[in-house]
């Protein structure tokens, strides 16, 4: 079963404004295309590990969600391929969470 969560616009900080104008011409084209995707992220939650997996190469992340919080590119997560790495270890109360990237 899959179960979609819908994100506010307000939810989204204004960090995330300079992300997106950043990449304003990978982002129009993605959105052009309809190629953004949603994919469970893959790897430990355990307040230690920084390390986690997308299950496809990641061209351009737009946000992660864990947990109903947003996550930013930059500046909360660097990605490499299909490796997501946070700049803070996600919280042991968060395992069990969802845990999605939107990307292209």
């Amino acid at each position: 079963m899959v179960t979609i969560t819908t994100i506010n616009a307000s939810d989204l900080v204004s960090d995330s404004r300079a992300v997106i104008n950043d990449n304003f011409s990978a982002l129009n084209a993605a959105i052009t295309s309809g190629a953004f995707v949603i994919e469970t992220v893959s790897g430990t939650i355990d307040s230690v590990n920084t390390g986690f997996t997308a299950p496809t190469t990641i061209a351009l992340a737009l946000f992660i969600v864990l947990a109903n919080s947003i996550y930013r590119p930059g500046v909360d997560f660097t990605f490499s391929g299909t490796a997501i790495t946070y700049t803070t270890a996600p919280d042991i109360s968060l395992a069990g969470q969802p845990h999605w990237i939107v990307h292209s």
